[in-house]
């Protein structure tokens, strides 16, 4: 019986979270540090707070593709609680 090579390159979740803070600590649209980055069995959860709705989600794309991730939790938070907009400089009252 032949089996089919997974398509999920494996590599050690340590190399995965590392990987992911590295991208998001040089990436200009998050303050260095203020996205926590955990993996369990390929899969990454981010964690953290945030202004913008953009900057939670640019934190999700430039992670999802890493080797080895499964998939992507955010749970990161946006404040305050306004409805997402595409215009991050907008002011603010």
């Amino acid at each position: 019986m032949q089996t089919c090579p997974t398509i999920f390159p494996t590599r050690a979740d340590d190399e995965i979270a590392s990987a992911a803070a590295i991208i998001l600590d040089a990436s200009p649209i998050f303050p260095k540090g203020t996205v926590r980055v955990s993996v369990q069995d390929g899969w990454i959860t981010l964690e953290g707070e945030h202004e913008w709705w953009f900057q939670k989600n640019a934190a999700a794309y430039a992670v999802h593709d890493l080797p080895g991730v499964k998939g992507v939790t955010n749970l990161i938070t946006t404040y305050p609680d306004d409805p997402p907009t595409m215009n991050p400089w907008r002011s603010r009252p």
